[in-house]
């Protein structure tokens, strides 16, 4: 872009990347990863949130997790990130507490302080009726969400503090403050 920032390094919608757009379609895992990061839309390849600390998280990718997010369509409880021993995924059981500092948990944090928008991409390995396996598979840009809240709680299975965000799918009126090349009013 000519702020030389990539395409997607802004908050709200993306010019040209109406909802619903499929990247990687027919693909399971990598083909749509590297189309989004090709195009700028979602730059990190194996990350799934696109965070600048400081600054607040541009997009998520629900794609699979250690079972603690519940995705219901319009609102997504999100788990965030760490608690994890160095080496393992998401996919692993969480094994100490998470924190603010973590700079996933203090993006999305971000986010729900300022009110900024998150772009939610669903994928082909998240379980249940809003992944994209069904449909054939890739990644599926589904639309802006804003950061309803953001609370650590304490697991009632570990014990354990896991940040927690609920997610809440922007309605068409709340979309008006996204400018035309997707920076927010």
């Amino acid at each position: 872009m000519q702020d030389g920032k990539w395409l997607g390094e802004r908050f709200g919608e993306i010019h040209g990347v109406p909802v619903g757009t499929v990247f990687g379609a027919g693909d399971y895992q990598r083909l749509g990863r590297q189309e989004m990061m090709v195009s700028g839309f979602f730059r990190p390849f194996v990350t799934p949130e696109w965070c600048t600390p400081g600054v607040g998280c541009f997009a998520i990718i629900v794609n699979n997790d250690n079972g603690a997010s519940q995705d219901r369509g319009d609102s997504i409880l999100y788990a965030g990130s760490g608690g994890r021993r160095r080496g393992q995924n998401r996919t692993a059981l969480q094994s100490f507490d998470q924190d603010w500092t973590n700079a996933t948990n203090s993006a999305l944090r971000l986010n729900f302080e300022a009110g900024e928008p998150v772009r939610v991409v669903r994928g082909p390995k998240l379980l249940g009726a809003h992944g994209t396996a069904e449909s054939g598979g890739g990644f599926r840009y589904d639309g802006l969400f804003r950061v309803a809240s953001a609370e650590m709680v304490r697991s009632p299975t570990s014990g354990l503090l896991t940040a927690m965000f609920e997610l809440r799918k922007v309605c068409g009126g709340e979309a008006e403050g996204a400018q035309a090349g997707g920076v927010s009013a």
